[in-house]
């Protein structure tokens, strides 16, 4: 699954402002600069700004500060915490002046958000930016939105602590460090994070009356099958939504316990069909062995020039097999979103045919192939894809019937290599991705022998 904030539908660019103080009564005073800055964090913790992060500029009798907005009406005081408009009295009491919102423009960085009138449900969803989403569409709700759902009725610290902690958490399992436990907090509903992200939750549909939801991570070892059986961690009841696909934002959803969750970002490292490949590699760049797609859909990293040899942890071997799966996987659900409007379309039945092996759906990828075959009967090439499926899929005798009808040809005869070349690229690429299986080397050894 892409994260849901890939996903996010954004109409405009959000709304640029200056803040501007007025300093000709007063002339400027040193520590004004660290109200303006203390303003700025409780309009970031409320979201009416998307950051606290900004240049301040002093000229002559004004000091400013450029802002970026969610809405056009985002810093009406309505929408502010007791702490910022405590520090917006503070601010002009000191300078015996109004503040000044001034609108500048719109900033083409950040997207701007689309009004939502009665949503079924709201999905909780750890995010550097936006937490909070509309279940209904994926757009985003900024906080102020909501009611104020922490120390009575004041602000909104509750969802940000958990945010941060998700953060953290997260940044810790991408890079391999303290992977494991990271990777629990996200994953266990009854872990810490997500006990405390899912009393947010309560705290949000009591205060709004709208059924709040935990997006649960889902990165279990298993086949996208095995996935689709998957229960509720909570209740043990059938959660898999009808017609749910790899490609789908949600596609597990508890109304009883309040979570949802997605398809496996890690099918193809599920334990019935893949090993891990030993644990210390000497690699000169860790992203040097992202697979290449045939169709060139993925950048090829491997022009990219090589750093130093090092020697890479478990842990970090681990998060670069993650990313080249999670690319692999989102292409692999992008190619699904594209067909779905263009079914007849070979190219993309034969890049759906090798991503779908990174992501575990065999069975998608001996479709897609055949179906390529099917609209273009001059695309043979794909039968390599197709080989590899069958032999994936626990079909040995299939994909040894296509090995042999092409070991020492050319797909085509403007091709440079003969087919044995790229059915062996094929399975070094999945290798190098930590994807093994008991009969690769069965299919090495019958090019061997029969180039002898």
């Amino acid at each position: 699954m892409q994260p849901i904030d890939a996903k996010i539908n954004f109409s405009q660019s959000s709304f640029s402002f200056d803040i501007v103080l007025d300093l000709f009564k007063t002339g400027y005073q040193p520590e004004i600069v660290e109200y303006l800055d203390n303003l700025l964090t409780c309009l970031a913790d409320a979201q009416q700004i998307m950051s606290a992060d900004g240049t301040f500029i002093q000229a002559e009798h004004t000091l400013r500060v450029t802002v970026t907005c969610p809405e056009a009406d985002a810093l009406e005081v309505k929408n502010g915490t007791v702490y910022g408009k405590n520090w917006i009295e503070k601010i002009e009491a000191a300078i015996q002046n109004p503040i000044q919102f001034i609108p500048t423009g719109i900033d083409p960085r950040y997207e701007a958000y689309t009004a939502q009138e009665n949503p079924s449900l709201y999905i909780l969803y750890g995010n550097r930016h936006f937490p909070l989403f509309n279940g209904d569409n994926n757009h985003f709700v900024p906080l102020y939105k909501i009611p104020f759902t922490y120390h009575d009725d004041a602000c909104y610290n509750d969802v940000r602590s958990w945010n941060n902690n998700y953060g953290h958490l997260r940044g810790l399992w991408f890079s391999g460090i303290h992977e494991k436990f990271a990777q629990r907090q996200m994953q266990d509903p009854q872990s810490a994070l997500s006990i405390q992200g899912r009393a947010v939750c309560q705290r949000i549909e009591a205060l709004s009356g709208v059924p709040t939801y935990y997006f649960l991570f889902n990165y279990h070892r298993r086949s996208l099958s095995q996935d689709r059986s998957w229960k509720c961690p909570l209740c043990g009841k059938n959660w898999l939504l009808e017609g749910a696909e790899p490609s789908d934002t949600i596609s597990f959803r508890c109304a009883d316990d309040r979570i949802v969750s997605a398809f496996t970002l890690n099918s193809a490292l599920s334990p019935n069909r893949w090993t891990v490949s030993a644990p210390f590699e000497i690699v000169q760049n860790p992203l040097q062995k992202l697979p290449k797609r045939p169709t060139d859909l993925v950048t090829d990293l491997s022009s990219t020039e090589p750093t130093e040899a090092v020697s890479y942890s478990p842990m970090a071997e681990s998060a670069r097999r993650a990313y080249v799966q999670q690319q692999m996987i989102e292409i692999y659900q992008d190619t699904l979103l594209k067909l779905s409007s263009d079914a007849s379309n070979p190219k993309l039945h034969y890049d759906l045919s090798f991503c779908a092996l990174f992501a575990g759906d065999y069975a998608q990828a001996i479709e897609s192939a055949q179906k390529a075959v099917q609209l273009n009967p001059r695309m043979i090439e794909v039968e390599a894809n197709l080989a590899l499926a069958y032999l994936l899929n626990d079909q040995y005798g299939e994909a040894e019937t296509i090995y042999r009808k092409w070991t020492g040809k050319k797909f085509k005869s403007v091709d440079r290599d003969i087919a044995d070349k790229t059915f062996l690229s094929d399975i070094a690429e999945l290798e190098s991705a930590g994807i093994e299986h008991r009969d690769f080397e069965r299919a090495k050894r019958l090019f061997l022998n029969d180039n002898k």
